[in-house]
């Protein structure tokens, strides 16, 4: 699948308060992309944002089936997946273009759970194309920031949510227009996206500037901006393009395993195997999750800070019905030459059969590649198990750390630091 993620699209304006067809936005080269994936006759999907707003989808449907012609885009069908038809969708497979609309958030969100696209897109091999909410809700991890009143108030509205997977980056669209506008008695960037923002990274495009996501690799086209940890700053410019840090292809097997980076759906895995069980947390310093919901809500985190990591990966080990989420396992640059791990934790089942030796002998190998001349490591001292993992790997004692406490328990306890040369 190819995907080029708006912040507009183009292909209609509004005259005397009525929609009229009009060619599709040329800003930055959008059309020119568009047209070097666009097959000839094309069929096209286009799935609504407001399932039920009948009328703005008839609207929609009418401008888009004459803007393509308009814009040189060869189409042979055209048709609308509302909540009048959703089971048009068993179509899609016939789809070469499949176009996702603007529209309210959650509630096209709630659409695409609906009629399961995202497990249909797993096996789809055509051009999608998405503008504003359709674009936002393309993350694995959707910022699905406030847009109605009373939203930024309501503190059980959720601001995160699972999206279909297609990019690992949060859009705000229509930034130029919004950066202005107030909701609910605050300023909607300053006081609201500011604060969604700790923690995570936001990409704030104008309309006329979009991604493009081809072999995992994500390409940004004009003036955009980064939202990160309540900050802004400018990333690129009309005109001008650059790529976008994406870790998602990072992948390490051994024998036995295969360390990847997460997707939503592995929470469940994970919750029986590792986050559910007390006795995996007893040494490190996250709470054993204590409900399906907890787990999802960690999970989310969980691909946020996969998403900031390279190496912050999770652990799938070869079973007979395919990979299987058992655990975490992460290392970073500490200093040049230098990779330091950042945990190592997998199910109790899995404790005791070489796994571990695995995990840290191919961060090493890892690490060597990307030219370390040295591995650090730590455990508990009272943490036998990790004691003898890196012993058997070849790290050697370097220094005891100042006596600290575990926040969770209130219990004291001393880290011994190890090293390695690679």
């Amino acid at each position: 699948m190819k995907a080029i993620l708006t912040s507009a699209l183009g292909g209609q304006i509004k005259i005397d308060g009525k929609r009229v067809p009009s060619k599709l936005l040329e800003s930055n080269g959008l059309l020119k992309t568009m047209k070097s994936f666009w097959k000839d006759a094309s069929k096209v999907m286009i799935i609504s944002g407001s399932p039920k707003d009948y009328d703005k989808n008839d609207s929609v449907i009418f401008c888009l089936s004459s803007a393509f012609p308009m814009s040189d885009l060869s189409v042979s069908e055209v048709m609308m997946c509302d909540e009048r038809n959703k089971e048009i969708i068993e179509r899609l497979p016939e789809i070469d273009v499949l176009i996702l609309t603007g529209g309210h958030v959650p509630t096209q969100n709630d659409f695409f759970n609906e009629i399961k696209l995202k497990e249909r897109l797993k096996d789809w091999d055509g051009l999608l194309i998405a503008w504003s909410a359709g674009s936002m809700n393309s993350a694995e991890n959707v910022y699905a920031g406030p847009e109605l009143p009373g939203e930024a108030i309501d503190p059980n509205y959720q601001r995160w949510i699972s999206g279909l997977g297609i990019t690992k980056t949060n859009i705000f669209p229509h930034f130029e227009a919004l950066k202005d506008e107030m909701l609910d008695g605050m300023r909607l960037i300053e006081d609201i996206t500011y604060s969604d923002s700790m923690g995570h990274e936001i990409i704030a495009l104008n309309n006329g500037s979009y991604i493009v996501v081809e072999g995992g690799v994500e390409t940004l086209y004009g003036e955009a901006y980064s939202i990160k940890d309540g900050e802004q700053r400018q990333i690129c410019e009309d005109e001008k393009w650059i790529q976008i840090p994406n870790y998602s292809m990072i992948t390490i097997e051994t024998k036995d395993l295969i360390l990847k980076k997460a997707v939503f759906d592995d929470w469940e895995a994970l919750y029986r195997n590792i986050t559910s069980r007390p006795e995996a947390a007893e040494f490190m310093l996250w709470n054993v999750d204590t409900s399906e919901e907890v787990s999802r809500a960690r999970m989310l985190r969980t691909l946020e800070f996969q998403k900031k990591e390279k190496y912050a990966l999770t652990v799938y080990i070869k079973a007979a019905e395919g990979l299987k989420a058992i655990g975490w396992a992460a290392m970073r640059e500490a200093e040049p030459g230098i990779y330091e791990d950042m945990g190592i934790a997998i199910g109790p089942e899995y404790v005791g059969k070489g796994y571990g030796k695995q995990i840290l002998s191919a961060l090493c190998s890892e690490a060597k590649k990307q030219g370390a001349k040295e591995f650090r490591c730590s455990y508990r001292e009272k943490n036998i198990a990790s004691k003898a993992l890196q012993s058997a790997c070849g790290f050697e004692f370097d220094h005891r750390s100042e006596e600290k406490t575990d926040p969770r328990t209130g219990e004291n306890y001393v880290v011994i630091n190890t090293k390695k040369t690679l």
